[in-house]
């Protein structure tokens, strides 16, 4: 009885694990880890911009991974509510290629996004973090292959 209760109390804790970006496809809200930790690999930095009154910062971690998850992380400084805040993928073109699955991190300001990358994708692509409601509301940072 007590194995049933600690997988039930486990199951409710990881349904209660939400997404902030519900406009981002179903296969890319998904996260499967807890919040409290950076994702693995090596932290490329991408850059720094202004969106609005706040400076974001974008890091990639390890390669582009086509046909997988490739992962970013998101730093703001400032005060920033995750439902204004929306990432994507964009190909040489400017057309996006995916939008990225974003969860807040335990670091104040941090989101952690995930990209399932199509294997087909494109060399030379950029990723652009939107603030609603800022000006200006976008920054575009190239990513490193």
């Amino acid at each position: 009885m007590k194995t049933l209760f600690a997988i039930l109390t486990l199951a409710l804790a990881l349904s209660a694990c939400g997404q902030s970006n519900p406009s981002a496809p179903a296969d890319n809200r998904s996260h499967g880890h807890d919040h409290f930790h950076s994702h693995e690999g090596e932290t490329i930095t991408l850059g720094t911009a202004t969106l609005g009154d706040l400076t974001v910062e974008a890091f990639q971690k390890d390669k582009p991974r086509r046909g997988q998850t490739s992962y970013f992380e998101i730093q703001f400084r400032g005060e920033v509510d995750a439902a204004r805040v929306q990432a994507e993928i964009l190909g040489p073109d400017g057309q996006r290629v995916i939008w990225l699955g974003l969860h807040p991190m335990a670091q104040k300001g941090r989101f952690g996004a995930h990209a399932g990358l199509p294997a087909d994708a494109p060399k030379d692509l950029k990723l652009r973090i939107t603030l609603k409601d800022a000006t200006p509301a976008q920054a575009e940072f190239a990513i490193k292959e």
